[in-house]
């Protein structure tokens, strides 16, 4: 089918902003009387006026906005994304065509107050809805929060329809309703928790490890301390007393001895040297 696009413009009178379009080209004059009189079907609020005519935005934001702001959960995504398809799958009974709208990050829109999904149906237009909504499905993939390992599920699970020649859009309805589905995202669900305890109890076992191993350290530093190898043996005072009075004695009679020889004169003074020696090392190791 050949895409016929309508162009569109931006308008803001007063506080009100609009999204217009001239009515010079709208060949299905009737497709804009049913959207007028059918807005709780999904279409975007109408206003004629003159020659063009006014999509009102006031109260509702674009997808593409919100979807960066702050909306990125599956909740909000699946609820998106079914009401979309139900607008889409239900002009039919309306007497309308499914290539009269745009599906596009920037050109759908979400009421601030209910979440409620509105669609630009553009009279006459032509787009490529099929193609439009797989484009809409891969902005989504590229963006979304990838550790929401149930919305990668869901998304990759649309995807793996759309991308297959000719799909029909009711198939991504039934898959999103379907219990397969939901199973699938129960089923990761279980696996997270299991994840997740996985690694406290990891947590856990690394930090009860670490305490230990300081405790070890604390322990082995007291038994360092108070190793024998460690410590010096002690003498009693009285004892090196008595042993220093002793050698004093001993170094006395020798002195003596050696005095009353001349001959011996030489090699006395060099035994009292070391004798002397040995003394101070006694008194000092007494006074430590």
């Amino acid at each position: 089918m050949k895409s016929r696009e309508v162009e569109i413009g931006y308008e803001r009178e007063g506080f009100k902003d609009y999204l217009t379009i001239k009515r010079e080209d709208i060949f299905k004059d009737y497709e804009l009387k049913i959207i007028e009189n059918n807005t709780d079907s999904g279409f975007l609020p109408i206003i004629l006026k003159g020659d063009k005519v006014n999509y009102e935005l006031n109260g509702y934001i674009d997808f593409k906005t919100a979807f960066f702001q702050t909306i990125k959960e599956k909740e909000f995504l699946t609820n998106c994304l079914k009401r979309m398809l139900e607008i889409l799958t239900d002009v039919d009974n309306l007497m309308l065509r499914q290539e009269g709208f745009i599906i596009r990050p920037d050109s759908i829109y979400i009421n601030e107050e209910n979440a409620d999904i509105k669609l630009i149906y553009m009279p006459g237009a032509s787009y490529d809805v099929k193609d439009d909504f797989v484009s809409f499905v891969e902005f989504i993939m590229k963006h979304m929060d990838h550790k929401d390992k149930e919305l990668i599920l869901l998304i990759y699970g649309i995807y793996q329809i759309v991308r297959e020649e000719h799909y029909e859009l009711d198939k991504v309805i039934e898959f999103i309703n379907s219990p397969a589905s939901k199973n699938e995202t129960d089923k990761d669900s279980e696996d997270k928790i299991k994840i997740e305890r996985k690694v406290k109890a990891e947590k856990k076992i690394k930090a009860d490890n670490k305490i230990r191993a300081e405790k070890k350290i604390k322990i082995d530093k007291l038994e360092t301390i108070n190793s024998p190898k460690s410590k010096k043996i002690p003498v009693c005072k009285e004892e090196k007393k008595t042993k220093i009075s002793s050698n004093i004695e001993s170094l006395k009679e020798k002195l003596l001895a050696f005095f009353n020889d001349e001959h011996k004169l030489k090699e006395g003074i060099i035994i009292a040297t070391t004798s002397l020696t040995v003394v101070i090392l006694f008194i000092l190791d007494l006074l430590s």
